[in-house]
């Protein structure tokens, strides 16, 4: 990836952005007259020929995919010409003397009887609803269109592979699963009598000899998302992004457009110019707060173990909260459902173990990994480097563990435990001498003993329960804990005993409940409750030299409209309120995003949105070892003394799906902050001014084409921004 970055004025690059996605929008406008959105010609002639002779001839000679019913065009004869006209067109030439008609659903072109569809549009009152889960292991599936045959309905599976269509009238009906990749599902399904019917699909991984398949939902992610600055990345994609030493998602991430680090050593994530305390590190819906390895240089996060990652780089939706910045969604993996299956590996940093299988009516995943170089070290090559040293050891490792349970009460009913463990650990030994003058020795005064050890501890216990087809609702229970810790014991009389600790305790009960209207229409709901402990101390001896705590409470909700008013307009709108007593704040998140779908294949993004950050890191920027190092960040909540730092955002973005391989986008932003805080580290404003305020504006534009499947898949990125801070 390429990235550019300058502090100097650039006050035109938004607006050149924005004079960028213009022009070629409107070269697209008056370039082509296709709104279904395809750059294919097609030229035929047809005279007195049968219908069903003249889609063959589409699907044969132009790979167009069209789904029909034999009985109902059998025996008509149309008469049609066209020269390199569109697909739209041709469609139009093709049936404007029947009585059928055309609608692109998903990645097929159904036709469709006029009387038929007039029948099928009276109001129904029958649901289908159900899970898409990959047949090889029951993980559900994301961003599967759904589609029924025959007629104009159709939707895609949620994040959590949950799916419902509304208002199905009465009749026998074809519904197919479709999702690059996997071969498609099909069910035969009669409904009448307001029936509501659970259908679950179960898609195999589809491959073709000669080339690898991705598996991927972008081309239906393309058709559906409204965000802008969104992306998934898979596991997948994470291995096979570069890496220093082995995979990680952090590294991943920094070859994405608007994303920097302080160093190459470094995984802390500056996007779009902000502080990497601004991010918004989700796993399995836990917030993570140091998520870290070796000083930075590592994420915590299990590779093996991932399903999938939703990466905002800004514009996030109204069901995140306390960021101004980003949200990164982990996702581990469910579990196998269907047998035990292993893996494990060892790299030159660390060995590493994944265990996943039936668990009666669920699954189970348990995943661990630790570095291995201390054991090997102080096992083996210790008394061949340094045999008259007996400290001379590697006094360092780390290591994580992760553990997964499902089980489902009934079908619509399920329970999920999750937890992780991680930690960084340094145990150093040395033995404390003292000098004799009058017996011109060394005398063993004992030993200098020093404990660092700072990790995250997190559990999650999920209930989701599908009340009715068009309800679906999960509660949350958590509890996600940093700490670091420094003991140490020292034999020398000049020196004293050493204690130190820095905790962070995060308690939260949420819920949300997603409500169907319809397929083209949804609300969400939720609530979030969560209390926090910061706690920091440090004493040597018997004296305390700082002994900081601080509680604080959050109550939160929010309301967020997703309407898909018509084939091409989109509107995501959404309300975010908080109330947080330790200053007693309370504050309203307005956002909006839009989505306007110029042809088939290019989307038109919009998003604006006010956010609020109540907690802050301070770590000095100017001070060269944390340009390589990043042991740890230290979090202070925000009290009445200071308002909540403030950023509003500002997004255009346009997006071009070349092919099925292939996207292209540019997205331009500015990003305006207010009440920003720097400790003072003079300390020369009085005992109870410990930070400094500010101000800035970050602002730029991104330049992204993607490989998206094939034998060989990734990106290039180029990033043109600025950044600008203003401390008092």
């Amino acid at each position: 990836m390429l990235r550019v970055q300058t502090k100097n004025k650039m006050k035109s690059i938004f607006y050149f952005s924005l004079i960028t996605i213009l022009i070629i929008t409107t070269n697209n406008l008056q370039g082509s007259n296709n709104p279904e959105g395809s750059n294919q010609t097609i030229t035929f002639h047809f005279d007195r020929v049968l219908l069903k002779n003249a889609l063959e001839y589409l699907i044969q000679n132009y790979a167009i995919p069209v789904a029909y019913q034999d009985d109902q065009i059998k025996g008509i004869k149309i008469s049609a010409k066209c020269e390199k006209c569109t697909i739209r067109d041709a469609f139009e030439t093709i049936l404007k003397d029947t009585e059928f008609t055309w609608k692109k659903v998903g990645n097929q072109y159904i036709i469709s009887n006029l009387k038929e569809k007039n029948t099928l549009n009276r109001k129904g009152t029958n649901i289908i609803h159900g899970f898409i889960r990959d047949k090889a292991n029951s993980e559900t599936i994301p961003y599967v269109n759904i589609v029924i045959e025959e007629t104009y309905m159709g939707t895609m599976s949620s994040d959590d592979g949950y799916y419902v269509i509304s208002k199905i009238p009465d009749g026998e009906f074809i519904v197919k699963a479709l999702m690059m990749g996997y071969k498609e599902e099909e069910r035969v399904i009669r409904l009448s009598g307001g029936q509501k019917v659970n259908i679950n699909f179960f898609l195999q991984e589809h491959t073709i000899q000669g080339e690898t398949i991705v598996k991927t939902a972008e081309s239906e992610r393309f058709a559906y998302e409204i965000e802008p600055s969104k992306m998934r990345i898979s596991r997948q994609e994470i291995e096979n992004a570069p890496a220093f030493i082995e995979a990680d998602l952090f590294r991943a991430v920094q070859m994405m457009p608007g994303v920097t680090t302080q160093g190459d050593f470094s995984s802390a994530l500056y996007i779009r110019g902000g502080n990497p305390s601004e991010n918004l590190i989700l796993l399995d819906d836990v917030r993570i707060y140091n998520p870290y390895h070796l000083g930075g240089v590592f994420s915590t996060f299990n590779t093996d173990a991932i399903k999938g990652v939703d990466i905002y780089l800004g514009g996030f939706p109204t069901s995140y909260g306390n960021a101004c910045s980003s949200v990164i969604s982990v996702s581990n993996k469910d579990g196998n459902k269907k047998k035990i299956a292993g893996k494990g590996g060892i790299s030159l940093l660390s060995s590493k173990i994944i265990i996943e299988g039936p668990f009666p009516q669920g699954s189970f995943l348990v995943s661990a990994r630790r570095t291995y170089f201390d054991f090997i070290y102080n096992t083996f090559l210790k008394d061949f480097d340094d045999p008259e040293d007996s400290d001379s050891g590697v006094p360092y490792y780390f290591y994580d563990f992760h553990s997964k349970i499902n089980f489902a009460l009934s079908h619509n009913s399920k329970i999920t435990l999750s937890g992780f463990y991680g930690d960084d650990v340094l145990n150093d030994e040395e033995v404390s001498e003292e000098y004799n003058s009058i017996t011109n020795t060394y005398q063993n005064k004992g030993k200098d003993k020093t404990e660092i050890r700072f990790g995250n501890f997190c559990y999650n216990l999920k209930w989701q329960y599908i009340f009715s087809p068009k309800y679906f609702t999960e509660f949350i229970i958590s509890k996600s804990r940093f700490r670091a810790k420094c003991i140490g014991q020292y034999a020398s009389d000049d020196e004293g005993d050493l204690n130190a600790n820095d905790i962070i305790n995060d308690y939260k009960f949420s819920g949300n409940l997603t409500y169907f209207m319809s397929g083209n229409h949804e609300l969400k709901f939720g609530f979030d409750y969560q209390h926090y402990q910061f706690n920091m101390f440090f004493r040597v001896n018997d004296v305390t030299l700082t002994d900081y705590a601080r509680y604080a409470n959050f109550y939160s909700t929010y309301i967020q409209d997703n309407w898909k008013i018509n084939e091409r307009l989109n509107i995501q709108s959404g309300l975010r309120l908080t109330y947080y007593n330790l200053g007693d704040y309370f504050r309203f998140d307005p956002r909006l995003s839009v989505r306007y779908r110029l042809r088939q294949n290019i989307n038109l993004k919009v998003s604006t949105g006010l956010y609020h950050q109540y907690f802050y890191t301070f770590n000095p920027e100017d001070i060269d070892m944390l340009n390589y190092i990043r042991l740890i960040d230290l979090w202070f909540p925000i009290d009445k003394r200071y308002d909540p730092i403030r950023a509003i955002h500002y997004i255009a973005g346009y997006e071009h799906m070349l092919s099925e391989n292939y996207l292209f986008s540019i997205e331009g932003y500015y990003k305006d902050y207010n009440y920003l805080l720097d400790l003072n580290e003079l300390g020369d404003r009085g005992e109870d001014d410990d930070f400094l305020r500010g101000w800035g504006d970050a602002k730029g534009i991104e330049f992204l084409f993607r490989k998206q499947k094939g034998k060989i898949t990734g990106w290039i990125a180029y990033t043109l921004s600025s950044t600008k801070k203003t401390i008092e």
